[in-house]
């Protein structure tokens, strides 16, 4: 047996990768652990990355939010604060109120609104 037979086995966790004794496996294929997988992220059960330019696994946008990815820049997805860089997600979008433009619920230039407070 070997990471190269074109057969599931060893400790393999998908054909040809993951487990002890071989690569990890690329986005999509099976996991148990991290270190199964090439971008080291396993989430239930499946290999995932933060670079695959897909929305998934816990992702909130494509390739960030979430907890697994890093945050989101402004205007994309979000469900939390957490989320995002600026650590402000209104109404599902990721904001900030030093953008240089007025937008959201901002009264001007990011300031003002329910927001922007100051």
């Amino acid at each position: 047996a070997t990471c190269d037979d074109r057969v599931q086995n060893q400790d393999e966790t998908s054909i040809d990768c993951g487990g002890s004794f071989c690569p990890g496996c690329r986005d999509g294929l099976a996991c148990v652990i991290d270190s199964d997988c090439e971008g080291r992220r396993c989430f239930d059960g499946g290999c995932v990355s933060c670079m695959d330019r897909i929305r998934n696994a816990e992702e909130t946008d494509v390739d960030c939010g979430g907890g697994l990815c890093s945050t989101c820049v402004d205007g994309l997805l979000c469900i939390g604060n957490s989320d995002c860089g600026s650590n402000r997600c209104h109404m599902g979008a990721c904001i900030s109120c030093s953008d240089g433009v007025t937008n959201f619920d901002e009264t001007d230039v990011d300031c003002g609104g329910t927001v922007c407070v100051g």
